[in-house]
């Protein structure tokens, strides 16, 4: 069907977290199924394939779809396959780096071969969702108290009709910028920088 479910805990000093992974397959001919396990989705894992540059290039249409289906939702800009050699390449670390930077999203580098950075990619995707609900339930919290005190309770900070959260990690600013950045990001100048020598084993970020 071009999905697979993988289920995976992760115990973090802000928490233990359960996730539920969605894993669509990333050809053409599986967008639309994909598409249908979007909304809803607190957090999304934005893969390409190092060695492939039009992979790279399919990126900024991967956020497209998402946008279209979710209105706040945290994502992480994947390069894959880093265990290959590095004379298949091409897609420089830095390219990645650049496009995640433009977008204030986190980067990594992985292997589903070796295992490389995969927990990393996890971690950092679950962290950031533990502390924008803390964040969002807090905010919540303070409305009320509000409500009850003064009667009229403002809504929480980084709601749609109030006052954006700070920007910053889990933050809902951070969940939703990357919507605005994504159509200006210029995906083809970044690809067509010259590859020059990489480190051994993915970005170390």
């Amino acid at each position: 069907m071009g999905v697979d479910l993988v289920k995976s805990v992760h115990r973090l000093d802000v928490g233990t977290v359960k996730l539920q992974i969605w894993d669509t397959a990333g050809q053409e001919r599986f967008r639309s199924i994909a598409e249908g396990f979007f909304k809803g989705a607190h957090g999304v894992v934005v893969c390409y394939d190092i060695t492939r540059k039009d992979s790279f290039l399919n990126v900024k249409e991967w956020l497209r779809s998402v946008a279209k289906h979710v209105d706040v939702c945290d994502v992480v800009l994947v390069g894959n396959k880093v265990d290959l050699a590095p004379a298949k390449r091409q897609v420089p670390t830095a390219t990645g780096k650049a496009a995640a930077d433009e977008l204030g999203v986190p980067f990594f580098e992985t292997s589903a071969e070796t295992n490389t950075n995969i927990e990393a990619v996890f971690d950092t995707l679950a962290r950031s969702l533990v502390l924008r609900h803390t964040k969002a339930a807090a905010g919540a919290g303070a409305g009320a108290a509000a409500a009850g005190a003064g009667g009229v309770g403002r809504e929480p900070r980084g709601s749609k009709s109030g006052a954006p959260a700070a920007a910053g990690a889990g933050s809902t600013a951070s969940a939703t910028a990357w919507r605005g950045k994504a159509e200006r990001v210029d995906l083809v100048e970044l690809a067509s920088r010259p590859i020059e020598e990489e480190r051994v084993g993915g970005c170390p970020c």
